[in-house]
């Protein structure tokens, strides 16, 4: 059964990601813990009980009868003529199964930290009314690091077809972007999901029922996962060696926020106001990074300059004092605004 909790942001504002039968419900962002039960009660609610003795009443209509976990993984509670009164797939968190459909204006969000934390993370995945499916990283300005490219359809859907395990978006019954590249041949004989991770990927796994002792990869929608945005927040810098685990580090002259989960960002060693009237290009020191990007966005790019060289970069940088990096690609100079959000080391091969 998926259910996940809301956010309540420090700015007051709240985010639902649970609805209680009918009407959405409100409480923090904590995951019950494992031992919490679910109880159909005899006055017909669907309650579910955490181990410290807290309940959140998941579904207290009328004219429920029966509930049932579904072969397809779908919880349902149905009436007495086998009606459907609530299902879990309506309240998707972070994962879909085989039979699932996402309608415009649903998301999907990644959980905090895989199998550790499963409270809300920095990552969503957005069915949006113009009908694109976007990724991004919702908890700062950012109008998506991937999507589909469907927008400006009226009638879009995420489909995770429950026969072929294909998944793909549909524009009312005609496929407008297919999904699924590498399924096995039996797909009777694997267990399939789809999930947004934690790392801000959108993932169609697949897992043998006989001797699975692992879940693969039948699509993926960022095969890099440095380039997701804010992966190591405000100036991190992001590694990868294999394309699946990363290490984030600090740029030069910064410190970890947090020294035990270096992706929480860093902080400048020491605070310099660099357009302050009294500071010149002589209290700046550049360091140079080769094989490493800092890709265009609309909030990170501040302006281009064409036809030069290392040099003529380097001296765009230090005369401006509200650009606080520069990308060198071929002759043109890229120049960067603060903070910076992600910087990756291209992979040479």
């Amino acid at each position: 059964m998926e259910i996940s909790p809301v956010k309540c942001w420090n700015d007051g504002t709240i985010e639902r990601k649970l609805s209680y039968g009918h009407k959405p419900s409100i409480w923090i962002d904590d995951p019950v813990r494992a031992g919490s039960k679910v109880n159909l009660t005899l006055s017909r609610h669907l309650v579910l009980t955490d181990t410290n003795g807290t309940k959140f009443v998941l579904y207290n209509g009328t004219g429920a009868s029966h509930a049932a976990m579904q072969d397809d993984g779908n919880f349902v509670l149905t009436n007495s003529s086998s009606g459907v009164m609530w299902e879990s797939f309506d309240f998707p968190t972070d994962t879909i199964l085989p039979g699932q459909v996402l309608v415009m204006g649903q998301k999907l969000f990644s959980n905090a930290n895989g199998t550790v934390d499963y409270s809300t993370g920095k990552y969503r995945l957005e069915m949006q009314m113009d009908g694109n499916v976007v990724l991004s990283a919702y908890r700062i300005p950012d109008l998506g690091y991937w999507n589909s490219w469907t927008k400006d359809n009226t009638s879009v859907s995420l489909v995770f077809n429950k026969t072929t395990a294909n998944m793909f978006v549909l524009n009312g019954s005609s496929t407008i972007y297919s999904m699924t590249a590498d399924l096995p041949s039996s797909v009777q004989g694997y267990y399939h999901r789809a999930i947004i991770t934690d790392k801000g990927d959108f993932q169609q796994l697949y897992r043998s029922k006989v001797n699975g002792n692992g879940w693969s990869v039948a699509w993926q929608a960022v095969p890099q996962p440095c380039t997701v945005n804010n992966i190591c927040s405000v100036y991190g810098f992001c590694q990868s060696s294999d394309n699946k685990e990363i290490n984030c580090s600090c740029l030069p002259g910064y410190s970890p926020k947090d020294r035990y989960d270096t992706s929480k960002g860093c902080n400048p060693n020491e605070v310099k106001v660099f357009c302050d009237s009294n500071s010149s290009p002589s209290d700046v020191s550049i360091e140079r990074q080769a094989n490493a990007d800092f890709p265009n966005s609309d909030f990170s790019e501040l302006e281009r300059v064409f036809q030069v060289d290392e040099e003529i970069c380097r001296q765009e940088l230090l005369n401006d004092c509200l650009c606080e990096a520069a990308v060198l690609t071929d002759t043109t100079c890229y120049k960067k605004r603060m903070p910076i959000q992600k910087l990756f080391l291209i992979q040479i091969t």
